[in-house]
């Protein structure tokens, strides 16, 4: 009985933790969520170098547009809000126009607490210009507040042939206990380059192969076969 207690606290536990390690610690990284006040860091969720831009327009000359560089939105269809740019529906995401000056600039970013261990990252980004120049965006975390940034993936999109194909990127990384800031930083300033949609990006703890639980729980079984069998020599002599 205790054997199969222990197994049985043991998978409680695994199934919790599975559940608890995957959450995204990513505030509305899928951009699918409703924002407060672009314009202020606590309303649109995210920090940023970059000015928000409505995207009510795709036109040159309106200032709703995202026109100029150094400017962001959510959107689903770039061209909806510059017409020189694909047209091709995606889920929300966030539209950035990239900065061509103050490099490498910081296009989203958000801090929080971990406690430390393995970690795992993915996020996704789309070309959204069949044209100009080549651009990168780099996929960073700090510890000291984004004084200095350690990269953990990037992506350089390779225009034209590729607007509108989306790179998935995936990872893991290892971080002591404490504040991390993750960002997504705009590394190049060519003319007419750097622009993309960002999409679902998520930081989660590792969680465990299915293998480890089972180890781990036919270890918590074996521990209890062993103080049983110990129990029964101690009760025969």
């Amino acid at each position: 009985m205790k054997t199969l207690t222990l197994a049985a606290v043991a998978l409680g536990l695994a199934i919790a933790g599975s559940a608890n390690a995957a959450t995204n610690l990513i505030v509305n990284g899928d951009f699918e969520s409703a924002i407060g006040d672009p314009n202020t860091a606590v309303g649109r969720g995210f920090d940023t170098d970059y000015a928000y831009r409505s995207g009510s327009s795709n036109m040159s000359g309106n200032p709703n547009s995202m026109y100029d560089e150094g400017t962001w939105t959510i959107g689903t269809n770039p061209h909806d809000v510059h017409d020189l740019w694909i047209d091709q529906t995606f889920s929300k995401m966030l539209i950035l126009n990239g900065r061509t000056n103050n490099l490498p600039s910081v296009a989203w970013s958000q801090s929080f607490a971990v406690s430390g261990g393995l970690y795992n990252y993915a996020f996704d980004v789309v070309n959204v210009y069949a044209g100009g120049d080549p651009s990168h965006i780099d996929f960073d975390f700090s510890t000291d507040g984004g004084v200095s940034f350690v990269n953990l993936d990037s992506v350089q999109t390779t225009p034209p042939g590729d607007a509108g194909f989306v790179w998935h990127r995936s990872g893991d990384f290892t971080v002591g206990a404490g504040t991390i800031r993750v960002s997504l930083r705009n590394t190049l300033g060519g003319f007419g380059g750097n622009d993309f949609g960002i999409d679902n990006i998520s930081v989660s703890a590792a969680v465990p192969e299915p293998t480890t639980w089972a180890l781990m729980i036919g270890g918590f079984g074996a521990a209890g076969a062993m103080l049983r069998s110990n129990r029964r020599r101690a009760v025969a002599a």
